[in-house]
């Protein structure tokens, strides 16, 4: 199937290189993302300072330790911050002690799962969504990484580690940072820098929002799936045999 495509699309250059690994020989892959499933309101909740949040299956490989890690950081540094976790997984009991253990647990909030408009005011809500995956034993990792995507729709800064599909989402140094993966310090770093700085937020959130729209929107993503339908439509009609 995939050798007799004219064109195959995919939702990251991650996930292109791992596809021409495995299959050298297709012809053309093309990387247009996923769009959010959702159009965003024109009025949100205000941002809550010293807000981080996570979003996401709570797993190993998604990274959330390291992240409580980061966190203890984060919390002898500033002391007006607080952790929300938004997901649910295997690991939420596990995660619930270490930040017991960690010291923190009166400031992390374990939400359980949000959809629709109640997450977009979780990213809203935050001063920073924090998405720090790693690769795990068996190459699992962020084939795109789409909650970064859904912060960026709402104009959240984020951090992020440098794996995956995230590179291709998150602009290191314009809408948020991207950090080394399973580094605690280097994320604690990030997210103060962003906290300490209402100007460096503002800049980034704005950032976030044009990235957004010219990317990432439902609206971007269908023209170019649109463009691509008619270039295959009208190479397929010059390689036609003309008619008798």
């Amino acid at each position: 199937i995939l050798k007799r495509a004219k064109v195959i699309t995919v939702n990251s250059s991650f996930t292109r290189s791992e596809l021409l690994r495995r299959f050298p020989e297709l012809r053309r892959v093309e990387v247009i993302p996923w769009p959010p499933a959702w159009e965003v309101p024109e009025r949100l909740p205000p941002r809550e300072g010293g807000r981080v949040l996570f979003v996401g299956r709570l797993v190993p490989w998604k990274g959330a330790t390291y992240l409580l890690k980061a966190f203890k950081i984060i919390a002898q540094k500033l002391k007006d911050v607080n952790l929300v976790i938004v997901g649910d997984g295997p690991e939420r009991e596990n995660l619930r002690l270490e930040a017991q253990r960690l010291g923190i647990g009166e400031k992390v909030e374990f939400k359980g799962w949000r959809r629709g408009k109640e997450l977009m005011r979780e990213y809203a809500k935050a001063s920073v969504l924090v998405v720090p995956s790693i690769v795990d034993e068996k190459g699992q990792t962020e084939s795109l990484g789409v909650v970064a995507i859904e912060a960026l729709s709402v104009g959240t800064p984020v951090v992020a580690s440098k794996v995956g599909g995230l590179v291709d989402v998150v602009e290191d140094r314009k809408t948020g940072f991207l950090v080394p993966p399973g580094d605690p310090e280097a994320i604690a770093d990030a997210v103060l820098k962003i906290l300490r700085s209402p100007e460096l937020q503002a800049e980034f959130s704005n950032n976030a929002l044009l990235r957004f729209k010219s990317k990432f929107s439902p609206k971007s993503v269908a023209l170019r799936m649109l463009n691509l339908y008619k270039e295959v439509i009208s190479a397929q009609k010059l390689d036609s045999p003309s008619p008798l």
